[in-house]
């Protein structure tokens, strides 16, 4: 998460790294995807440029990672994204009594 710039990709049994964008071809419920040679640690931005209706399940996602997606992303519907799932997890953490 150091700099805002895009990664170049390569998946696990790709000859060589490709364009910072990279489609994956999901088939199954539940797939994995594996990720070589990546400089440093990333900040996946999901669905970019994706117009139909999906619902895409990503528990785990940290508030500051959801705060770099709404400060740098360069999708502005994953910006917007971001922004209603932090406001969510604040939200239910205030609903609970998470809150710090």
């Amino acid at each position: 998460r150091g700099s805002a710039r895009p990664l170049p990709l390569r998946l696990e049994g790709d000859a060589a790294a490709g364009a910072e964008t990279k489609v994956l071809r999901v088939t199954e419920p539940e797939q994995t995807f594996v990720f070589v040679e990546v400089p440093e640690e990333p900040v996946p931005s999901l669905l970019r440029n994706y117009s139909a209706p999906v619902k895409l399940l990503c528990p785990g996602r940290s508030q500051a990672d959801l705060q770099f997606l709404m400060a740098h992303d360069t999708d502005p519907f994953n910006r917007w994204e971001a922004g209603q799932e932090l406001a969510q997890q604040i939200l239910v953490a205030m609903i609970t009594g998470d809150a710090p």
